[in-house]
């Protein structure tokens, strides 16, 4: 009896090792969105002001195309960071900006990455970043 038992907990014990590879796959995938692969960022929102922050470091050498676009597709803002940047921080100021959906948009090679940013300022100006 004794020996059935730890026969059919070794069984379960490799197929739960067996299965831990696909279980970890799965709950990355939940958790964790998709993310841009040549680079890291952050946006937010500087305290008490209109003012958006945004920090980029890249990981690899290719020209980098940012842009700020309105939901019609308009350009507020472009900049292109040669290969060699590999570091970018800049503030935007968005007072004078309207009520809207924005979106941030980066190009690296054949990797293009989209941040949407809603502007929305009833008495005070409330920026939300998704």
């Amino acid at each position: 009896m004794k020996t059935l038992i730890i026969s059919q907990f070794r069984r379960f014990a490799l197929v739960a090792l067996l299965s831990l590879p696909f279980a970890v796959q799965a709950e990355n995938h939940f958790f964790n969105p998709e993310k841009p692969k040549s680079f890291e960022m952050a946006l937010y929102r500087i305290s008490n002001t209109s003012k958006v922050s945004l920090a980029l470091v890249r990981h690899v050498e290719e020209p980098m195309t940012i842009r700020l676009v309105d939901e019609r597709g308009k350009v507020l803002y472009r900049e292109t960071l040669s290969k060699k940047q590999q570091q970018y921080k800049r503030n935007f100021n968005l007072k004078d900006v309207e009520n809207g959906t924005y979106y941030f948009e980066f190009k690296s090679g054949e990797e293009t990455f989209r941040k949407r940013l809603e502007l929305s300022t009833p008495t005070q100006q409330l920026i939300a970043i998704k």
